[in-house]
């Protein structure tokens, strides 16, 4: 029996961003040993995420690989550092911890730098109203009946907690396709509806959201279920560390592999391309789906 514990997400994103980095700049292990002092081994161990790293430790290696990285792009990084031990933002909540997967999710999205998101049934928790997310959580006791009313609200706290990213002095730049059909599926009341779809009218003003529809009465060639890419570096810049979530309902799939999230990325990039960008044909389209 293997009682090793799996190696925190974080960590594999920063130990292949540092090494993405050092061949950016050229550099091999003993060029490091060189300027830095340190042991190879040091840095194959960081490197293949078997150990941690310091934050006094990534802010030599990033002044070495890239001095005139982006103070943002280097505050992200450091800030992977500290998720690297279980204490995310998400503990502060009462309640049970979310699962594994969701949690290493969690982490990544709060130092992202962008997002790119594709859904085909609800409306993502980024840009859900209360009303509206109380809905769809409070409707899992049909299928559970274990989760209690504690739990409801804990996991409502963390969905509106988590919109503040799209509010922060640095915010998450978010790219999201949403199909029609999420429009016209109802959670809960008229009212409740008017009031999401309202909120997603204001979200269209918002400069770092990038809204685009599938529209129901327009052909389209790939077929996938939801996900998000989650993404470290700025925004078209495919070469920096990328991460795929796939909600599953009580948890979900995360993809880390270059393969995967390459894979993803062209996929939703596909879904873009066949999807409306006018602004004002969105806001209408909304509009049209309005509850009386």
């Amino acid at each position: 029996m293997n009682d090793r514990k799996p190696t925190p997400v974080p960590r594999l994103m920063m130990a292949a961003e540092l090494r993405r980095l050092r061949d950016r700049a050229g550099m091999t292990g003993d060029d490091v040993k060189e300027r830095l002092g340190w042991s190879t081994a040091k840095l194959s161990k960081i490197e293949n995420a078997r150990i941690g790293i310091s934050p006094t430790d990534a802010e030599a290696l990033l002044d070495l690989y890239d001095p005139g990285l982006s103070p943002d792009h280097r505050r992200r990084l450091l800030a992977l550092t500290a998720h690297d031990r279980p204490r995310g933002w998400w503990r502060a909540y009462a309640g049970s911890s979310p699962q594994e997967g969701f949690a290493a999710f969690l982490d990544i999205e709060a130092v992202a730098r962008a997002a790119c998101l594709w859904e085909a049934d609800v409306v993502p928790g980024l840009l859900q109203t209360e009303a509206y997310a109380r809905e769809l959580i409070q409707n899992w006791q049909l299928i559970d009946t274990a989760l209690t009313p504690e739990q409801i609200e804990y996991r409502i706290a963390i969905r509106m907690k988590r919109q503040q990213l799209l509010e922060a002095p640095s915010p998450l730049h978010l790219h999201i396709v949403l199909d029609e059909s999420v429009l016209m599926r109802h959670f809960g009341s008229p009212a409740i509806m008017r009031a999401q779809l309202r909120k997603l009218l204001e979200i269209l003003d918002m400069p770092n959201v990038h809204m685009q529809l599938s529209l129901l009465g327009r052909p389209r060639q790939i077929a996938e279920s939801s996900f998000t890419l989650l993404m470290l570096s700025e925004p078209g810049d495919d070469a920096g560390q990328r991460l795929v979530w796939m909600d599953m309902g009580r948890d979900g799939v995360l993809y880390l592999d270059q393969a995967a999230t390459h894979q993803y990325g062209l996929i939703f990039n596909q879904l873009a391309r066949q999807s409306i960008d006018d602004i004002a044909l969105i806001r209408d389209t909304i509009v049209s789906h309005l509850p009386p």
